[in-house]
């Protein structure tokens, strides 16, 4: 089974709704596969979301001793300018990247890694690992559970406006994967749709209230046998957010994911997110944007 945390800290207002987008945010971050076996490729998308714009994200695995991550050496990593750099200093500054777990800083990236497990460091014909061939791909710790950590900066920020790791200066999110051979490896589930009062784009009045409904695809609740051996079955919730407006309420299961949404009384555009979770670390989500006249 896999473990899911996702964990934020930042310096917004003690009463902000949760809800509301009102800074920078990290949402979820998806693994795909969700559960993966040892010696599997891992791709990992976030949704990381800020009023102003697209903030910049550092992503960075590792195990979780108390100093993890190195901000220090990600920071450093994050800011070198690999395009400048001879063929030997470019190898350096990958070897100190694959033992400081940092996978890329950027907008909107989807890194990869290497899960090691708690098999072999190395792949090839010896060890029963692939041999990926993927030079900007980073390696998981060799552990039974991995952890991937976000650090991103405020929109209208650069690196060298923050301290990487500062939780007053920057929103981090972490998310726990375990590793585990698993005849029937947990899938994620899929967002099929987010309707506005059963539409996929709308138009809404100043102040109107209208229902918001997130739909899932056939088998996106899974079942599978929990510790004890006994079959289980999924129950998926959905996280609803919004960047203006009010949420009755925003999280509620799939099964009956519909919410009620008042629009501002302002005139603008304002965007809707879904999100849901199956409970055992799978996820996936949507996003809409409603025109408020």
């Amino acid at each position: 089974m896999i473990l899911l945390t996702l964990a934020t800290a930042c310096s917004s207002p003690q009463f902000t709704q949760q809800w509301l987008i009102d800074r920078t945010r990290v949402l979820a971050v998806r693994a795909e596969p969700p559960e993966p076996a040892p010696g599997a490729v891992v791709t990992l998308s976030a949704l990381v979301v800020d009023p102003d714009g697209d903030p910049e994200v550092a992503w960075v695995a590792c195990s979780l001793p108390v100093d993890c991550p190195d901000y220090a050496a990600v920071q450093e990593l994050a800011a070198a300018d690999t395009g400048a750099m001879t063929s030997d200093e470019l190898a350096a500054w990958q070897a100190d990247a694959t033992a400081a777990g940092f996978l890329g800083f950027g907008v909107g990236l989807s890194p990869t890694l290497l899960v090691l497990g708690a098999g072999p460091p190395d792949g090839g014909p010896d060890t029963g690992l692939p041999d990926t061939g993927f030079p900007d791909t980073g390696s998981a710790p060799r552990s039974s559970e991995l952890t991937v950590v976000l650090d991103a900066i405020p929109a209208g920020k650069g690196l060298a406006d923050v301290t990487l790791g500062d939780a007053e200066a920057t929103e981090i999110g972490t998310k726990s994967i375990s590793v585990a051979d698993s005849e029937t490896p947990n899938q994620n589930p899929t967002v099929t749709s987010l309707s506005i009062d059963g539409e996929s784009e709308a138009t809404v009045s100043r102040g109107e209230a209208v229902s918001l409904e997130a739909t899932l695809a056939d088998g996106s609740a899974e079942s599978y046998a929990d510790a004890d051996g006994e079959t289980q079955t999924e129950e998926p919730t959905v996280s609803y957010y919004v960047s203006g407006g009010t949420l009755v309420q925003s999280i509620v299961a799939a099964d009956d994911a519909e919410v009620s949404w008042t629009a501002p009384e302002s005139s603008g555009t304002v965007r809707l997110w879904a999100i849901v979770r199956d409970g055992r670390g799978g996820t996936d989500w949507l996003v809409e944007t409603v025109t408020v006249e």
